[in-house]
This record gives structure tokens, sequence and C-alpha cells, in this order.
């Protein structure tokens, strides 16, 4: 009879952690992360390293992404999946360094096809000439759910001050 209800009471657990686990929130969170991990390049990271980076973006993008981002002007409006993997290419050649941390969830929203993530977070694009991206931000990235999981269809990004 305890082992019917320990073996109960463990099947349980393991069904509510995995329930959410796979939560679309949970899964969104992690999406997120995963964008910040490999949109970072490190100051010194091997070439081969950040063609790795390149090569994973696209996996995490949607046919066509609207970016919305005020003070960097020429990163503006809504682009193919290819000409953002080339950007991110060109950044990942010509950057010292890039880093996004996401520091605070502010909030996670889902209807199970579409999902809604709003982060507060420290990035930082340093380039040879300049820092186009240095500070702190309020970003709200706007993902949609396709048969290979959880893609990026709109990014936008204002400056806190």
């Amino acid at each position: 009879m305890k082992r019917g209800i320990y073996f109960i009471m463990v099947v349980a657990v393991i069904v509510g952690f995995m329930a959410w686990w796979f939560s679309p929130v949970q899964v969104l969170k992690r999406r997120t992360s995963g964008l910040f991990d490999t949109l970072t390049l490190e100051r010194d990271s091997a070439p081969a390293y950040r063609h790795l980076k390149e090569l994973a973006i696209g996996s995490k993008l949607a046919d066509y992404v609207t970016l919305e981002a005020p003070s960097i002007g020429d990163v503006n409006g809504r682009f193919e999946r290819s000409q953002l993997e080339s950007g991110f290419s060109f950044l990942s050649s010509n950057a010292i360094e890039s880093a996004f941390e996401d520091e605070k969830f502010v909030s996670v929203t889902s209807d199970g096809e579409t999902g809604t993530v709003v982060v507060e977070l420290t990035g930082l694009v340093a380039l040879k000439e300049y820092r186009p991206v240095d500070g702190r931000f309020h970003v709200e990235l706007n993902w949609k759910k396709s048969d290979d999981g959880w893609r990026l269809e709109k990014a936008s990004w204002k400056e806190i001050p």
C-alpha cells in the first residue's frame, strides 16, 4: 500500500514538473535566454566559435522579423531571415565583443501559439569604431510557434534612462 502511494506521489511530482517545464511561458523564457546567449560574442572568442553562433541564429528567427530600435536608425524595419543572418555574420566578424544579459523578465505571456516576452537587460555591442549599443534596455520580443519551435517575429527595444 505504501509503495503505491509513494509511486503515485513520485509520478505526480514528475508530471507536475514536466507540465511546468514544457509550458509555453517557460519555453519562451528559455528561448529568450538562448537568443541572448547566441547574440553574445566574447572578446577573444575564436572565429570558429563565432561561426557556430552565426549558424545558430537562423533557428531562432521567423521568415520575416520586424525590428524597432529608435536609437539605431539602420536597424528599423521588416527583414527577411537571410538579411538578419547576413547582418549577424557581419557583426560576428567585426565586433570586438557583444553581450546581452537578461537581467529581469518583466512579463511573459502566451496563448499557446504566440507569445510576448518583456525583459530589461544590459546590452553592449563594441565595434572597432564605436558602440552602437551600450546600456540598459527595455526589450519586447514577440514569438510565434511554428512546426519546429518558437521563432522570433518582432523585437523592439528602447534605452532605459
